[in-house]
């Protein structure tokens, strides 16, 4: 097997609390084909971040 690194991807969220669903996935799905094809249905380890509050300017984590 030959593992790789595909990404970043943006998720589209539904609803008022913005949650991943069936349409996330559906959405998902063809951005998915169009970077690799059969990346949609590959297996691997899946990383998923989410950006909460901000950094300070001086924070070691910065660009």
């Amino acid at each position: 097997m030959d593992f790789d690194v595909a990404g970043p991807f943006t998720l589209e969220r539904s609803g008022p609390k913005k949650m991943i669903t069936d349409l996330t996935v559906k959405a998902l799905k063809p951005v998915l084909e169009e970077w690799e094809e059969g990346l949609s249905d590959a297996c691997g380890c899946y990383v998923f971040a989410v950006r909460a509050g901000r950094v300070s300017d001086d924070s070691p984590f910065t660009n």
